[in-house]
């Protein structure tokens, strides 16, 4: 039998696209001659035929590509010929060296298996910067020519930059995501990490003896060298179910494949170990983060609420600094008789006598007041007749905070002598009085303030107001500053009210 001038000896199998042959021309040379009618090619036949002769001028420079002796086409179809592989059979019966004849045996040698796959990178590389992407990558289509591995089958071989409007391959040795079609679409950079991918099961295959299905079990008989360990951890990277955290640029996986090879000879060194989990921990990290951003696109309005919420809860839970009374612009208050000084907010209004008692005349009037707002306010003109300054914090506000400072008709030394739980029973029992306060003490504590004694108490006279009230004992004399405010703006008054009290300064006039 002859087909384009050449004596067929063999017929060896069919392609995705022809059939091929083991051939001899008439000066006794055998080559592989592939026939590939142009109807399974469909329309695209001489873009397929292009490729195929763009190929051939690159392999002519290259020793690692297969190489391509003669193209032709007629009518009905178009073939070329090429190095045949070698023969492992007879002289009668032709049997190609193949990967997958190799591996039918078992897993490669283990003295075989960088060379093998060292130089099968070689030739993705080679494709690939010259701008072809093999798309087919597959133990069937390595051939070994004089021993050495080559790639095969280049009936899928398309440029990298050209546009194919079907998927291409051998299912188990494409991408999951191809499989899908949940791809990236086809593009220059897709066919070259679907090659990459495929070369991840080769090394898979290689080293287990297994098919391609069956990744990534390993066989139980499979020894556990360092080699078999470094190699099978490069397919696990090229090979990762997620795109993200894959191997999937050319020179990454070059280096890396550098870099195993070098560990099976010299050993895995701590900053080796250290690397990888680095690099690993960095690919989980950027792949966590794209899947967060997919899902969050895909749930877009999902999305802006819980931001907002997560916002809204920061906002409020997030630390404020300190307040700092010597950050704010303020004005100085003194009382003369008592013979102090401190520093407040600009904004806080200190009323006099008169103009506190027109203000606690109009809140008296006002019928919009409970019944304890009321008594507040009488508790407030009780004391305005003991003589009392004020300082009001929110003046708009219908019920304001404030502070008082005003003097307490007990001698200072008598105040500091007093024992404790009498002074809390003293303090309860003198509000309950006419004003019928049910007064709850929370905090009680001596303190020294500017340098002088104090009692500090907390306490609520009526529900929903808090009183912090300091009781300066001096020889002759007491005093109290006191803040009282509302418990939605009790603890930022508060903090106000503390830092204030660091401004307190005495004269030594009140003392003596």
């Amino acid at each position: 039998m002859h087909l384009f001038g050449l004596q067929v000896l063999t017929r060896c199998g069919s392609g995705a696209y022809g059939d091929v042959y083991y051939c001899q021309d008439a000066s006794g040379k055998r080559v592989a001659l592939k026939v590939i009618p142009k109807g399974k090619v469909g329309s695209g036949w001489e873009r397929e035929l292009k490729g195929i002769t763009n190929y051939r001028r690159l392999a002519e420079d290259s020793p690692l590509l297969l190489n391509i002796f003669h193209v032709g086409e007629d009518e009905s179809s178009f073939y070329y010929t090429m190095e045949p592989a070698d023969n492992t059979g007879t002289e009668e019966k032709y049997t190609p060296d193949t990967l997958a004849a190799r591996l039918a045996h078992g897993p490669l040698p283990s003295e075989k298996l960088q060379t093998t796959l060292k130089r099968l990178l070689e030739c993705i590389t080679a494709l690939h910067k010259a701008g072809f992407a093999h798309r087919d990558i597959k133990p069937e289509n390595i051939l070994f020519v004089n021993g050495e591995p080559k790639l095969a089958d280049l009936g899928l071989l398309s440029p990298l930059s050209g546009t194919l409007t079907q998927l291409a391959g051998t299912l188990d040795f494409l991408p999951p995501e191809e499989r899908t079609g949940e791809g990236t679409g086809d593009s220059r950079e897709s066919r070259q990490r679907n090659d990459l991918y495929a070369f991840g099961k080769i090394i898979y295959c290689c080293i287990t003896g297994n098919g391609a299905d069956q990744f990534p079990s390993l066989p139980q008989e499979l020894p556990l060298t360092l080699q078999n360990k470094l190699f099978f951890r490069l397919a696990l990277r090229l090979c990762d179910r997620e795109p993200s955290r894959r191997l999937a640029e050319l020179r990454e996986v070059v280096a890396s494949f550098e870099n195993t090879v070098r560990m099976c000879q010299y050993g895995e060194s701590f900053s080796d170990k250290l690397h990888y989990a680095c690099s690993t921990l960095s690919r989980s990290f950027v792949f966590t983060c794209s899947r967060l951003f997919k899902s969050a696109v895909r749930h877009w309005l999902l999305t802006l609420l819980c931001v907002s919420v997560l916002g809204i809860c920061v906002w409020y839970a997030w630390p404020r600094p300190p307040y700092d009374i010597a950050k704010e612009q303020t004005k100085p208050y003194r009382n003369n008789d008592l013979g102090i000084e401190m520093e407040i907010p600009v904004e806080w209004e200190i009323l006099s006598s008169q103009t506190a008692n027109e203000w606690l005349k109009e809140l008296d009037d006002d019928e919009a007041l409970s019944e304890q707002e009321k008594k507040r306010m009488e508790f407030f003109a009780s004391i305005q007749e003991l003589g009392c300054d004020y300082i009001i914090c929110d003046y708009d506000a219908k019920n304001p905070d404030n502070i008082t400072i005003q003097s307490v008709p007990v001698p200072g030394e008598l105040l500091m002598e007093t024992p404790d739980d009498e002074l809390r029973i003293g303090m309860q029992q003198l509000f309950k009085g006419e004003l019928g306060f049910d007064t709850k003490i929370y905090a009680f504590q001596r303190l020294t303030i500017a340098g002088h004694p104090c009692v500090f108490v907390d306490l609520s006279h009526v529900p929903g107001i808090r009183v912090n009230n300091y009781l300066f004992g001096l020889e002759d004399k007491c005093f109290a500053i006191a803040l009282t405010a509302r418990e939605e703006t009790f603890f930022d008054r508060r903090e106000q009210f503390q830092s204030i009290l660091s401004t307190l300064q005495f004269s030594d006039k009140p003392g003596k």
